[in-house]
């Protein structure tokens, strides 16, 4: 793994799990709560939450962006990044939250759709950082 996909990789995921905390675990998840299923002890509380497992899966999706930004795609600005952590994210989320509506009874079909969307312009915003590092440390 080169220094310059490490690094756009660490610091999208910073940004991240900051941002993830603000986003899902602030202002969304009043909306999570009041339109999903409760089951007791389906949620760990927070003597029992894994932080360390919240940082490792956003190094991995970042990890995935970053991947997919520098080797396949060459994207390198913020527009093209927030478009392509948009559509990815986008179809990432669409795709899990999909197959647990068909399975389940854990949501309604409109708490999915906010997901989705919700996801994707997070995954926006991440792809945008992510870019940003990759488009201005060309030589790392």
């Amino acid at each position: 793994m080169s220094t310059k996909l490490l690094l756009a990789t660490l610091v999208g995921t910073i940004a991240a799990f900051l941002l993830g905390w603000l986003v899902f675990g602030m202002l969304m998840d009043p909306y999570y709560q009041a339109n999903m299923v409760q089951v007791k002890g389906l949620y760990r509380g927070e003597e029992d939450f894994k932080l360390y497992g919240v940082f490792i899966s956003n190094f991995c999706q970042c990890l995935l962006l970053a991947y997919v930004f520098d080797k396949w795609a060459n994207i390198r600005t913020l527009g093209t990044g927030f478009a392509g952590g948009l559509i990815i994210a986008g179809l990432s989320t669409a795709g899990f939250d999909i197959m647990q509506w068909s399975q389940m009874n854990f949501a309604p079909y409109k708490m999915y759709v906010v997901d989705i969307l919700v996801s994707a312009v997070f995954g926006g915003v991440i792809g945008s950082i992510i870019a940003f590092v990759l488009g201005r440390w060309k030589t790392v």
